[in-house]
């Protein structure tokens, strides 16, 4: 640790170590954001596409522990 970092100064060396770090958080969204596509992706496979018309007649729950 330099004098200039104890001073509260940022000197070049953490400059640099917040621009690694900030490129590792961009990287590992990016991978979480493609993880979750993948998994959305299978997920969504076997799901069939409904279309409703607004004179159709849907049956509907509504849970007491969600909708008090």
């Amino acid at each position: 640790m330099t004098l200039r970092a104890l001073e509260g100064k940022p000197t070049m060396e953490d400059e640099k170590r917040v621009k690694e770090i900030q490129e590792l958080h961009d990287k590992i969204r990016e991978k979480i954001g493609k993880g979750n596509a993948r998994y959305q992706d299978k997920a969504n496979k076997h799901m069939k596409r409904v279309v409703f018309q607004s004179t159709d007649l849907v049956w509907t729950r509504l849970r007491k522990e969600r909708f008090p």
